[in-house]
């Protein structure tokens, strides 16, 4: 195995496959949005959503953090070793620990991941399968990440029409009544008569909106929010890196990451038709950015319009 140990290599030749395996998604704008949110329904959804793509975040990090984490430990037992051959330590166990803990605070923290991602260079150049077991990965994360917004979008619809069923209840029954009736009595039924539609419309009538693509979340939000729901109607139907990512997700859970005509027509490429689609970290990356502006943007809609109907 080349390269394995530390070196002077230039910075492009340590992360030169950095693409492959980093996966930093920041969600700080989420954490300070969160301090901004009025509403509590919004609140409680925004605290899963959180929560959500904090472990995707960790995941994401996971090939990185691996190597790293040994490194440094690998690190400071060299630093160690060194010091005792060469006499740095007193006999005194006390003073001798001291010394270890106060060398321990100094290391070279960004010197050990240069190191990482040398190493992580040097095995994604030489090793298919580690390529292909880092990027199946990744597909997860895509996974993860498309299921995120989704459960968000679904989330904070339903919340929304539980806490405001005159309103926003009506809209969605009226859209949907010739289902609704039939399914009221069920969910009555199936709870023993103990549903509560003051509290529990939303959960109720979710059932017959379908939240598994950008166009039915649109849609359904125009729908009960009427013309108010126009913005984020539109926000949602024209954001296209949310559209690509719905598009690969469902090539990867359900055409076994063979990309198909969507794809084909949403990337304007006809000659990408029928290869295997590959994801990296950097891909990871971006959606996950995509993610949290729309998550924020969807929950900035429905906090504002809470605020103001309370307000009225």
């Amino acid at each position: 195995m080349k390269n394995l140990k530390r070196g002077k290599a230039s910075k492009e030749q340590k992360r030169k496959h950095s693409d492959l395996y980093t996966a930093a998604i920041s969600i700080n704008d989420l954490e300070e949005y969160n301090k901004t949110i009025v509403s509590k329904i919004v609140s409680l959804v925004s605290q899963r959503f959180t929560m959500n793509m904090r472990s995707i975040v960790n995941v994401a990090l996971l090939p990185v953090l691996l190597v790293y984490y040994g490194v440094s430990n690998t690190s400071s037992i060299e630093r160690f070793r060194r010091a005792m051959m060469n006499g740095e330590l007193p006999d005194d166990k006390k003073k001798a620990k001291k010394i270890i803990e106060q060398r321990m605070k100094k290391m070279d923290k960004q010197d050990d991941l240069d190191w990482s991602l040398s190493i992580l260079d040097s095995l994604a150049e030489e090793d298919p399968e580690l390529i292909e077991s880092i990027q199946n990965a990744h597909k997860q994360n895509i996974l993860s990440l498309w299921t995120t917004f989704e459960v968000l979008a679904s989330d904070l619809w339903i919340e929304a029409v539980n806490e405001f069923p005159s309103k926003l209840g009506m809209a969605a029954f009226k859209a949907r009544k010739e289902r609704m009736s039939g399914i009221i009595i069920k969910s009555f039924l199936e709870s023993g008569f103990r549903l509560d539609m003051s509290r529990d419309f939303g959960n109720a009538v979710a059932v017959c909106y379908d939240f598994s693509g950008v166009a039915d979340i649109a849609r359904n939000y125009r729908t009960v929010f009427g013309e108010v729901g126009k913005s984020i109607h539109d926000e949602l139907k024209n954001n296209k890196e949310l559209i690509l990512l719905q598009a690969l997700r469902n090539i990867i859970i359900h055409n076994g990451g063979i990309i198909d005509k969507v794809y084909c027509g949403l990337m304007g490429d006809d000659s990408i038709l029928g290869s295997k689609i590959t994801v990296k970290g950097k891909d990871v990356m971006e959606y996950g950015k995509v993610v949290l502006e729309a998550g924020i943007g969807l929950m900035k809609f429905v906090d504002e319009w809470v605020v103001m109907r309370e307000s009225s």
